[in-house]
């Protein structure tokens, strides 16, 4: 088992929030000939995989729209994810904290590289050029992200976003009647970390108790050779200036060569 303790930090869902919030203000404008503006258009963002809505372009799958995709809009994806060995530290470093008067702490973090795709899909080679020209300004070829990467936790990290190259690709070929789009794609790398498991913090077997008791010890553990020794308080739901007893026992342990050095230590 790689760890005792359950967790999820959300930090890819974070990573993909903020990436697609980068371009929820894409705009595209419609002039006249005489270059007067007719219409402004914030250009609509979904994550989608860019097969499935070609298809959805090309085709009605619910078999009772009337009306045709209106365009342009854009998508997004994580399409790879690579380790990153160049950035890794030393994995026994510590990262030190503190929450609620309790000291906390994790391992070094494991460095990523997650790979975005960003479409875009125009009806106009007009309208493809006005969202490159406000995407493409930003990034020389990167963009620093202060990324909040623990629900729960302020800590903020500082994490590069890189375009590495843009295609645009005009889907001309077909008949007079088939509909023609354009399809330019955005391709990032986001250089970013993931965190282990916050030891001190995360309490599943409810060893601190909860609520306003949350910093009392209530049940102990201690492995000695081939034989287990634990105290708890009873009931557990006592306070500190409740009436409570202290249940002891010893009990024999599970050996497990492969893990019991992590698991003492971890104690």
């Amino acid at each position: 088992m790689l760890s005792r303790i359950p967790f999820y930090h959300g930090t890819t869902k974070r990573m993909v929030i903020s990436v697609g919030s980068l371009f929820a203000n894409i705009f595209c404008v419609t002039k006249d000939r005489l270059g007067v503006t007719k219409k402004i258009v914030t250009v609509p963002l979904a994550y989608l995989n860019k097969e499935k809505f070609i298809v959805r372009l090309k085709q009605d799958p619910t078999l009772n729209e009337d009306a045709e995709i209106t365009l342009p809009r854009l998508s997004y994806e994580i399409v790879g994810m690579d380790y990153d060995s160049v950035r890794q530290l030393n994995k026994i470093n510590k990262v030190n904290g503190e929450t609620n008067n309790r000291s906390v702490y994790t391992y070094a973090p494991v460095p990523y590289n997650l790979t975005f795709n960003v479409y875009s899909y125009t009806r106009t080679m007009d309208d493809t050029f006005q969202i490159m020209e406000q995407i493409v300004p930003y990034f020389t070829p990167d963009l620093n992200l202060s990324i909040r990467i623990k629900e729960g936790s302020d800590e903020v990290e500082n994490c590069s976003l890189t375009l590495n190259n843009h295609n645009i690709d005009d889907q001309y070929d077909g008949s007079f009647e088939d509909r023609r789009y354009i399809i330019a794609t955005y391709s990032f790398t986001l250089k970013m970390n993931y965190y282990g498991p916050v030891f001190g913090i995360d309490d599943p077997e409810k060893h601190f108790g909860e609520g306003p008791a949350v910093q009392i010890i209530k049940k102990v553990q201690v492995n000695l050779n081939s034989n287990k020794y634990t105290a708890t308080v009873n009931p557990f739901e006592a306070d500190a200036g409740g009436v409570f007893n202290i249940d002891e026992g010893w009990a024999m342990r599970d050996k497990n060569p492969a893990t019991d050095f992590d698991q003492d230590r971890k104690l």
